[in-house]
């Protein structure tokens, strides 16, 4: 009875390590497939929005249009902006005034602004203002609008037409 026991033990023993084994098997094999998964399924798309997808999700009709051809320094320039988004998001302009002369195009000065992005098609009159005391000359805008999508930045450029102006 006494070597039942014992057998019986040393069955019951190699049973629990067989399952404990494999359990943390088991345990190790889930762990590792679901780091996997989630690498691939953080870096796959990524990957794919970065490189592979040419999509333009947002466009600017260019040339902008401006309001008239001749300002002075400090006026307010309408522009009529035709945009079309595939989807709701919001972005940041950056927006250039530029000085055309004989040295080339000149950067003047930069404008920020946050834009809320409506998905659809808008014709949307807005109005910049020129910096007080720049000098006579050629002038236009141009920029970049910058949106996210899925984790990546993307870019739309802009530029209107020229404009002059008087003092």
């Amino acid at each position: 009875m006494r070597e039942q026991t014992i057998n019986f033990t040393i069955k019951f023993t190699s049973f629990i390590k067989g399952v404990i084994g494999h359990f943390q098997e088991s345990i190790f094999h889930i762990i590792f497939f679901a780091s996997l998964f989630s690498l691939l399924g953080y870096y796959i798309p990524k990957a794919y929005f970065t490189w592979f997808d040419h999509t333009v999700y947002y466009t600017i009709k260019v040339p902008i249009d401006i309001e008239k051809e001749i300002y002075k320094s400090g006026d307010i320039v309408g522009v009529e902006i035709e945009r079309t988004a595939l989807f709701d998001t919001q972005g940041i302009s950056i927006r250039e005034l530029i000085l055309v002369d004989e040295k080339g195009n000149r950067e003047i000065f930069r404008y920020n602004t946050n834009l809320a992005i409506n998905a659809g098609k808008e014709k949307m009159n807005v109005d910049w203002l020129l910096p007080p005391n720049i000098k006579n000359g050629v002038y236009f805008f141009q920029g970049v609008v910058s949106y996210p999508i899925r984790g990546i930045t993307k870019f739309t450029p802009f530029y209107t037409e020229k404009f002059t102006v008087r003092n």
